[in-house]
């Protein structure tokens, strides 16, 4: 069952989603967004903005945001079937590449060519972020969602100690239910 789509995607198109996903996190959780919104949200897409949005946000507040993004996506195209197949291709690179790649992909790591390319991706992946960040901030429904977010984002980028989130966490709700 599809949240907002009228056509479930199929297995293939799920595992395909995860397995890229999981293929180009490298960079952190956050630069595998652009890629699942594509997917799900896209011109053949099976969410609407708005739900994609409500899974980054729960993401965003529980361990491992790429995972719990990516298993949303998956049950929204076919609900546990497709968390399931979603979220086992998120997993199966990083099984899969120290398996069976880990002594071809040492000796790559020596050559300097490769260390100037990884750079240049590493930028490429700046702009995937930057450009969901705008993104999300485009989708705000009102200008005060829009600096709610804006604030709270620096704050936690400020905040020195991973604790002191939780308190952040519960002004961020208070002022998200005033806006409500």
């Amino acid at each position: 069952t599809t949240v907002a789509g009228d056509v479930a995607p199929d297995v293939a198109t799920l595992l395909g989603t995860g397995l890229r996903a999981g293929l180009l996190t490298f960079g952190g959780a956050y630069t595998v967004l652009p890629f699942l919104q594509d997917a799900a949200v896209g011109p053949n897409g099976w969410m609407n903005h708005a739900e994609f949005v409500s899974g980054l946000a729960v993401g965003s507040v529980l361990p491992a945001p790429m995972v719990i993004v990516g298993t949303w996506v998956g049950w929204a195209g076919d609900g546990l079937g497709g968390a399931l197949v979603v979220t086992v291709g998120l997993f199966a690179p990083a099984f899969v590449f120290p398996l069976c790649l880990h002594a071809p992909l040492e000796r790559l790591v020596q050559h300097r060519r490769l260390h100037a390319l990884l750079e240049a991706v590493t930028a490429a992946v700046v702009g995937l972020v930057a450009a969901v960040a705008v993104q999300l901030v485009a989708a705000m429904p009102t200008v005060a969602h829009g600096l709610l977010a804006a604030a709270a984002a620096l704050a936690l980028a400020r905040i020195p100690h991973r604790l002191a989130v939780l308190p952040l966490l519960a002004i961020a709700a208070l002022a998200g239910l005033a806006l409500a």
